[in-house]
């Protein structure tokens, strides 16, 4: 039998708090997506992301602190997309192509962004109202004015923007919220990027050549 000594085992990195955090986050984001939130559980969470539930719960301290953080964090990957390539500002903000175009690919990169306001918001609950408080009654005041802009400016006929929101919004949420169903359905992936841009493109065209002919009349 060999003497040699055995080779210390090297100890796993230990992560940083913020790095813990993001994990969990991330983790959350799916979890949420797939199921309401009483159907999440923290040993679910917990489980999936390696991290014990004491520790998790050091960092959120609740289900419902854990829920609330996690849309949080959701839409702030969204908003921090969105800044980057139209900016805070709707006055501001481009060419309906492009907006629209931005919006659909925020929308692909970022499935929990449709899904868990879809799930939450089919039923009246707090996190129904706190999802609308916190961040659609300001996406629907946003987008108003720019809508109001662009009709001014003549680039868009006169049109209800939040109808117009819904128009937009409702189609490419569909794609990415039922992909599955889809791509049993088409044989294609609808949150693939060529698709989105592609259905992007075929939305503002539409839009476009509609208010063409209406000039033209």
């Amino acid at each position: 039998m060999s003497d040699d000594p055995k080779p210390a085992r090297s100890a796993a990195p230990r992560r940083t708090k913020d790095e813990t955090r993001s994990l969990v986050l991330e983790v959350a984001a799916r979890r949420f997506s797939r199921a309401s939130y009483e159907a999440v559980s923290l040993d679910d969470i917990a489980a999936e992301s390696g991290v014990r539930k004491a520790n998790l719960l050091y960092h959120f301290t609740s289900k419902e602190q854990l829920w609330y953080d996690t849309v949080d964090h959701v839409f702030a990957e969204v908003e921090r997309f969105y800044a980057e390539s139209e900016g805070d500002d709707p006055e501001t903000w481009g060419d309906l192509r492009g907006f629209v175009r931005t919006y659909f690919e925020a929308c692909r990169l970022n499935p929990a962004y449709v899904l868990i306001p879809l799930i939450e918001g089919a039923t009246a609950s707090w996190r129904s109202e706190w999802i609308a408080e916190r961040y659609l009654r300001r996406h629907v005041h946003d987008f108003d004015l720019y809508v109001r802009r662009l009709i001014a400016e003549g680039v868009l006929p006169p049109i209800e923007p939040v109808h117009l929101q819904n128009m937009l919004t409702g189609g490419v949420q569909h794609f990415v919220a039922n992909a599955a169903v889809w791509e049993r359905a088409l044989g294609v992936d609808t949150r693939d990027k060529a698709f989105i841009d592609g259905y992007a493109n075929s939305v503002v065209g539409l839009l476009e050549q509609a208010w063409g002919d209406r000039t033209e009349a």
